[in-house]
């Protein structure tokens, strides 16, 4: 092929643009003739003019990066079209649409603070010439972008004004195009029924015209609302769809996200090893892209695969390898809520090990990021409701000087006109004043609600943690965790309740277990001990935590005495054969608090095992306890040598049954 002059090669070039636009596979034959344009034989004459050939050469390196875009070949779109722009001066239609391709590009692979800074360029160069339209679809793109941020006052305000203009132009595939992004948006922002009423009107559209990019990406979005909503019969038909309309584009990005959707779905319908499946492909496709937070998510994914007890491969270890992987990524990427997912799940991972330690780590780590989110959410509501107030005031202010303009333009022929005009549109300022106030109202009520809230908050934390522990948690202290070197812990278990469960109504046994422990719980306050805990009719105590307290293992005991009176006479009242078997030991233990929304405070450590052990092992009726609890009791109160038994976890122990004060 030899091209003679420039209306050759520029027909040349636009044949080639519009044969990447209509190809649904890849076009290789169009990737070699481009790539060929470096032999300078094909431009015949004007290889002699080196500068015009550079700039021919700069086109074909923008194509090629355009059909690398096409196929998801990010990194591939970047590097062509960074070396297209050498060629080209920033003034160039070249330039700008090379600088659309590097931030969107950018935008797929997560790196969105390039991405707005390109989107940023090309959208000086399109409101210069003032190309209304291409300038609402690079505004349209940024739109995008302030979603993935969070910023949803500021995207939905972009898209809108997109919309207006391309409907204004009759740009249709744009229009419907832009109409999905809204959709997300409202899916985004929990409005679920505007969502999907702006996504069947795009299908409904995509029936009509060829654009399966489009249709594609409507099927995928629709599907992730009703996933959210457990309609889990229409998911599966239009992720099938998607997916094969991504195959046949070769879309990769849109395989991938769809076959992460379809991994979600298959969960949900505990298909688990066609989840594995879709998770593993969509993984794959995302190491290919170099999208790093996409193969974040899908890693989490796995990880909740591997946790689930009925999937035949179920593995806390595969859990734990794919969730420190994904918070590598998610850390290196700054995505807060992928780190905050993956620290959850460790915790559950080191607590089925018994790792308390690592899972109370992972634990305090998910609550900081979680508040950091919270905190950063609050503060972008905020911010956008602001925005909104600002947004309209300029509105109303544009809306004025458009009306004081037009009233000079009319003179007096049409002065009376304006001025009624001018009346009206103060009226709706007026309104939108009132409906201004309206919303500082409302949003006074929910501080107020939020204020009751937060009371209620630090009533239920003093209801169930040591006033001193609430206190300290109230005051965002973070971790709570504290050694007691002298503490006394105890477990009491109803023997027999579980057969007497069998045998009488559930109410009856509720009224039994809440006398009994109601007393019980009079004398921790009276002995000066702290309840920790009640596992069904197995109750724990411990003295010298919160507050170090030197007389912890005499409260114990006395409390152990008052607590088989208390057994004796509820069997009499409720005429049922109740008896307890009590144990205790002493020593060191850590107490702090765990949890999430449900706040516990609880002690780790050998001594509560080993207290444990004295309450399972011991005998109907009796208190028995370990020798470092006798050692410090032996001299006030009395006690029953116990022949050493074999207990799990620490052999032979030396045990003794308390009997009462001397």
């Amino acid at each position: 092929m030899s091209i003679s002059n420039i209306k050759q090669i520029n027909q040349y070039y636009s044949d080639i643009e519009e044969k990447l636009n209509n190809s649904t596979v890849p076009n290789y034959e169009v990737l070699e003739n481009l790539q060929s344009i470096e032999n300078k034989s094909v431009f015949g004459e004007f290889q002699k003019n080196t500068e015009q050939y550079s700039y021919y050469v700069s086109i074909s390196h923008y194509l090629i990066g355009y059909f690398y875009f096409l196929h998801s070949h990010y990194n591939k779109t970047i590097e062509y079209c960074t070396l297209a722009q050498k060629s080209f001066p920033i003034s160039d239609h070249y330039y700008s649409k090379c600088s659309i391709l590097i931030g969107r590009s950018y935008s797929k692979i997560g790196d969105l603070e390039k991405a707005l800074f390109w989107l940023d360029t090309s959208l000086e160069y399109f409101e210069s010439i003032n190309n209304e339209v291409e300038v609402a679809i690079v505004k349209s793109f940024i739109g995008e972008i302030h979603l993935e941020l969070g910023d949803y006052v500021t995207s939905l305000t972009i898209q809108m004004e997109c919309l207006e203009i391309v409907e204004k132009n009759k740009k249709f595939l744009q229009y419907y195009s832009i109409l999905s992004k809204i959709g997300l948006l409202y899916f985004t922002m929990g409005d679920d029924d505007s969502a999907e009423k702006n996504y069947l009107e795009v299908l409904d559209y995509t029936k009509k015209i060829k654009s399966p990019a489009l249709r594609g990406e409507t099927l995928l979005q629709l599907a992730n609302l009703y996933l959210k909503q457990e309609k889990t019969s229409e998911v599966s038909i239009e992720l099938l769809e998607a997916l094969e309309l991504y195959r046949n584009e070769n879309n990769k990005i849109g395989q991938g996200q769809t076959l992460e959707s379809l991994g979600s779905y298959y969960i949900v319908v505990d298909n688990f090893n066609l989840s594995f499946e879709s998770f593993s492909k969509s993984i794959d496709i995302f190491w290919d892209l170099g999208d790093r937070k996409g193969i974040a998510r899908v890693l989490n994914n796995l990880s909740k695969l591997y946790l689930i007890k009925e999937y035949q491969d179920f593995s806390v270890e595969q859990a734990i390898l794919h969730c420190k992987e994904s918070l590598q990524l998610s850390e290196v990427i700054h995505a807060l809520k992928l780190q905050a997912e993956s620290h959850s799940i460790l915790a559950q991972c080191y607590e089925h090990f018994e790792e308390f330690k690592l899972a109370y780590k992972h634990v305090l780590l998910f609550q900081k990021i979680e508040k950091e989110v919270m905190n950063d959410e609050i503060s972008r509501k905020t911010k956008n409701i602001q925005l909104k107030h600002e947004i309209e005031n300029k509105q109303r202010e544009m809306e004025l000087h458009k009306q004081e303009a037009e009233i000079y333009r009319l003179k007096n022929v049409e002065l009376e006109s304006a001025y009624s005009e001018i009346t009206r549109q103060q009226d709706v300022l007026h309104k939108q004043a009132t409906e201004i106030e309206l919303a500082n109202s409302e949003l006074n009520e929910i501080n107020i609600q939020l204020q009751e809230a937060n009371n209620m908050t630090d009533k239920l934390l003093l209801n169930v943690l040591p006033a001193k522990i609430a206190k300290r948690l109230l005051n965002n202290e973070s971790p709570i965790a504290d050694y007691f070197k002298q503490t006394t812990v105890l477990f009491a278990d109803l023997a027999g309740f579980t057969k007497l469960s069998s045998l009488v109504s559930p109410n009856h046994i509720v009224e039994i277990l809440n006398t009994i422990f109601y007393e019980f719980d009079l004398l921790t306050e009276k002995y000066g001990l702290e309840k920790i805990k009640t596992i069904g009719d197995n109750y724990m105590c411990v003295g010298g935590v919160p507050e170090e307290d030197a007389n912890h293992a005499n409260s114990i005991a006395l409390f152990s005495l008052d607590i088989l009176l208390v057994i004796e006479k509820y069997a009499l009242i409720f005429n049922e054969p109740l008896s307890l078997r009590i144990g205790f030991n002493s020593g060191d233990v850590v107490a702090g608090v765990i949890g999430k929304n449900k706040f516990v405070y609880d002690l780790w450590g050998d001594t509560v095992n080993t207290a444990s052990r004295m309450e399972s092992y011991g005998e109907i009726h009796k208190i028995q306890v370990s020798e470092s609890s006798y050692e410090l009791l032996k001299d006030a109160f009395d006690f029953v040598t116990r022949s050493p038994i074999e207990v799990k976890g620490k052999g032979s122990m030396q045990t003794y049954f308390l009997v009462g004060k001397k």
